[in-house]
């Protein structure tokens, strides 16, 4: 027999084929396509459907698939799979049955078939065992308690006015998710202005236990406003998602890809407990989808201008408002007529700008009436209703209307629209809450504001009535002119110049870290807005401005841990530099790219290449400093490397150039970058290595370099562990501790964990070192610093081996293995080494290509 499937295996290799590899595949598609028909004959059966939707339903569910059930990273997606694929049904196609309750009954069902068939040794043993250890892991309390989106851009919008005559639609809703046991997928459609973000959010906040304080809200297309024809760009719906999981703690999360993305989304809803989620405005399925939460008991709230084509989800279809029922309900309106106001109202699903304006007419005369009358003649209320509230404005308020509109961000403040309008923060304030009244402007979670999108194309239809051209583009330049100045106070709260002086004036503005950090993460978004507008509108005087804002916002940016923001303003500030001829600007951007952003992604190559054309540009110029501070850069780079010789000549010359201008804090940076040499080489120097960081440490200090002081107390107690002084070593982190949170430098914090729990290892605490080494491995990840990541995973795994908790440490090593093979660390070998002596599993040898690759704890943990 063994010969006879030896010449088939041939002859299928002769055609093409490789018979014994598809062998398993073509048992397995065949084993899914069994439990597939019997699973819609159960369901049916279940949900009260009847045999005539059999061969439909088989037909759209033929060849489903096994990663259809479960994704790559171990997540249950079977739910979101078949929303997917069910999603254009008919409802007559389930013949009686409730598409909702098919569909749970269906998953259910292919379940049970999985486990019958795969339980036992059959074709779908993979994808039962995998489906289990999914399961396994979604048991236990979810933690979603500490999460409170208040303040941030994810907060629930806040709203005075009550949901009115939407009580019975709400208690339909929440029956549904009860039923549902609360998985699934409601989407509010109607047309702009109707009510929806009204709707989805009063039921958000019904959901959720906290009162809507953990439910996050994510704006899907405001964000995305383009000027010009009332266009709206498609958002990439990562960019939210990805922020979003900055909020659960996921780091790194902005250097994700897609596909990672989707997956940390759905371990969080199930790890977290999130509860409801709601996206507002969507365009399309394709900017849900990413939000979808797999198997997790979370409910997706959807409001669109448009029905879900292409997913199966609960509907809800807000009519738009007939202009009889207006004319109707203000003929019989009367004095004081509260009765017949409070109908109007219901009537129109808490329309905007409908409710001020009905609220305005309470009273009034009946020629006003009239008059509304004849505004909507053509029979469209909204317009009628637009129009009323902006005749009712004064020239100064209209004005600002249109300045608001003609300007590219999409958060509104009173700071935007002083800058704007060229008035004082408390007027400007008042303005915006007279808008907001009149339902021009709608109120966001963080205390600014935003167009209704149905008032913004209003208004964009016909802008030179608010705001002539010449006004609007003067205005955006004064707005990016005093981004420009909120940018200069930023980047005086996260120095990252290295020593480097800023040919930019100084601030009038002054913020604390804290006052700095929420400000740049809340305009972040206006910011990409503004660069993503003046890039393809080059207005007069802007292309210099905005240069400077992108040289500003890169650095800071990449000091609260958005690396890919900080490399796209940096990348733009070198093409803006370019563009203008600035070599000084461009010299000033490629050092910044090279010597941090490119440095902390680990793409040493490109950040010598950077770095290189810095150094040519400075010198050319004749400026000793700027060179300096790039061959500091380069220096830092071939450290990292251990290139020692090259690194130690660039950091002497860069110390050389500052000692000479007189530059103290660029002699610092310097002293540090050979304090570390001396610790870690070949034959490390620890006396020298103490001594040049305490030199630094006093260069900062005259400064009041709070960061840089934290760095060396940082270094001086890595020696010290070192050579076996633990007091003093655990005196110099804690101070290094304090400094690094103070100034919000979490590279020197995460590094200072590590030390810590090396600390604490070699005291015998390893309850404590764990601690340590787990705050370490958030820090790095954070800052995307895999080198530092790995080496705090090395500690935590070595740590859970001597607590004797193997599979626990096999995953830590294994990860920080991972990590060191991939950019070429040695470490790899010692962890493979680790792993095999333990008896766990690790990766195959590595061949010679890897370059040798210590870090500063070599010496601690051989």
């Amino acid at each position: 027999m063994g010969f006879v499937f030896e010449i088939v295996g041939l002859i299928s290799d002769l055609l093409g084929l490789s018979f014994r590899e598809r062998l398993p595949r073509l048992r397995v598609r065949r084993a899914l396509q069994r439990a597939v028909n019997r699973s819609i004959a159960k369901a049916l059966n279940t949900s009260g459907g009847g045999p005539g939707a059999v061969p439909a339903l088989r037909s759209l569910l033929a060849g489903l698939r096994e990663d259809e059930f479960i994704d790559d990273y171990g997540n249950l997606i079977l739910r979101d799979s078949l929303a997917r694929r069910l999603g254009d049904t008919a409802p007559e196609s389930f013949a009686g049955a409730d598409p909702a309750r098919f569909v749970r009954a269906l998953r259910e069902a292919l379940l049970d078939e999985v486990g019958l068939q795969g339980g036992t040794g059959g074709a779908l043993q993979h994808l039962h065992d995998r489906i289990q250890d999914a399961r396994k892991s979604y048991l236990g309390p979810g933690d979603s308690g500490d999460i409170d989106f208040t303040g941030s851009g994810f907060a629930l919008p806040v709203s005075d006015d009550a949901v009115l005559g939407r009580e019975e639609a709400i208690a339909d809703l929440l029956d549904h998710c009860r039923t549902a046991a609360g998985a699934t997928v409601i989407w509010i459609h109607g047309e702009a202005g109707s009510g929806k973000t009204t709707l989805a959010v009063e039921l958000a906040r019904r959901l959720d236990e906290r009162d809507g304080l953990a439910v996050p809200f994510v704006r899907l297309r405001a964000s995305s406003r383009e000027l010009g024809g009332g266009a709206f760009r498609d958002t990439d719906a990562h960019r939210p998602l990805a922020d979003l999981l900055r909020r659960y703690d996921v780091v790194g999360a902005d250097r994700l890809p897609e596909a990672e993305l989707r997956a940390q989304w759905k371990t969080v809803v199930r790890r977290r407990d999130v509860q409801a989620i709601v996206l507002d405005d969507a365009l399309d399925i394709g900017q849900v989808e990413p939000f979808l939460p797999g198997d997790g008991r979370c409910v997706v709230i959807v409001s669109s201008r448009v029905a879900p084509p292409g997913l199966l989800a609960h509907r809800v279809a807000i009519p738009a408002l007939p202009i009889e029922t207006v004319l109707r309900h203000l003929a019989g309106l009367g004095d004081g007529d509260a009765d017949r106001i409070d109908g109007l109202i219901r009537g129109i699903a808490a329309t905007p700008l409908a409710i001020p304006l009905i609220r305005f007419l309470d009273g009034r005369p009946e020629p006003e009436f009239g008059n509304l009358l004849e505004v909507a003649g053509a029979g469209d209320f909204e317009a009628a209703a637009h129009r009323f509230a902006v005749e009712r404005l004064d020239a100064d308020a209209r004005r600002s209307l249109g300045l608001l509109a003609g300007q590219p961000g999409f958060r509104l403040t009173a700071e935007v629209l002083a800058a704007l309008d060229r008035t004082d923060v408390d007027t400007a304030a008042a303005r915006l809450e007279t808008l907001t009244e009149l339902g021009l402007l709608k109120t966001g979670s963080d205390g600014a504001y935003g167009f209704h999108d149905r008032t913004y194309l209003h208004i964009e239809a016909e802008l030179d009535r608010y705001a002539s051209a010449s006004q609007r583009r003067t205005a955006r330049l004064r707005l990016l002119r005093r981004q420009c100045d909120y940018a200069l106070a930023v980047h005086a709260c996260f120095d990252d110049a290295q020593g480097r002086r800023s040919r930019l004036p100084s601030s009038d503005l002054r913020l604390n870290a804290d006052e700095a950090r929420h400000w740049l993460t809340m305009e972040r978004r206006n910011l990409i807005d503004a660069l993503n507008y003046h890039r393809e509108h080059a207005e007069p005087d802007t292309p210099t401005v905005l240069a400077d804002l992108c040289l500003l916002i890169g650095p800071s940016l990449l000091r609260i841990g958005y690396t890919r923001d900080a490399e796209l303003f940096l990348r733009a500030a070198v093409a803006l530099a370019v563009e203008l001829d600035d070599r000084l600007h461009e010299a000033e951007a490629r050092r910044a790219l090279g010597g941090r952003v490119l440095r902390m992604s680990d793409q040493y190559a490109e950040a010598e290449t950077e770095l290189a054309k810095a150094v040519e540009l400075y010198a050319a110029l004749g400026d000793g400093e700027g060179e300096a501070a790039a061959r500091g850069g380069l220096g830092h780079i071939a450290r990292l490397r251990e290139d020692w010789d090259a690194a130690t000549r660039h950091l002497e010359e860069a110390r050389e150039g500052y000692s000479a201008l007189g530059l103290d804090r660029g002699e610092a940076e310097c002293l540090l970058g050979l304090a570390e040499i001396a610790m870690v080489r070949d034959a490390p120097a620890f006396e020298e290595s103490f001594e040049l960081y305490r030199q630094a440490g006093r260069l900062f200090q005259d400064h009041h370099d709070m960061r840089g002081v934290a760095e060396s107390c940082w270094g001086r107690a890595e020696v010290a562990r070192l050579r076996g002084e633990l007091e003093t070593a655990v005196r110099l982190y804690d101070a290094a501790l304090d400094l690094a949170r103070a100034s919000h430098d979490q590279l020197v914090e995460a590094d200072t964990r590590r030390g810590l729990g090396d600390l604490a290892a070699a005291e015998g605490d390893d309850a404590e070192a764990l601690e340590h080494f787990e705050a370490a491995v958030e820090l790095y990840r954070r800052i995307l610093d895999h080198v530092g990541t790995a080496d705090a995973l090395a500690g935590k795994g070595e740590t859970l081996l001597r607590l004797g908790r193997s599979e626990e440490a096999a995953a830590a090593l294994g990860s920080a293995e991972e990590l060191y093979s991939g950019i070429g660390n040695s470490h790899a070998d010692r962890i493979r080494r680790l792993l095999r002596d333990h008896g766990l599993a690790g990766s195959e040898a590595t061949d010679g290509r890897w370059r040798r690759f210590k870090r500063k704890d070599t010496h601690a943990r051989g």
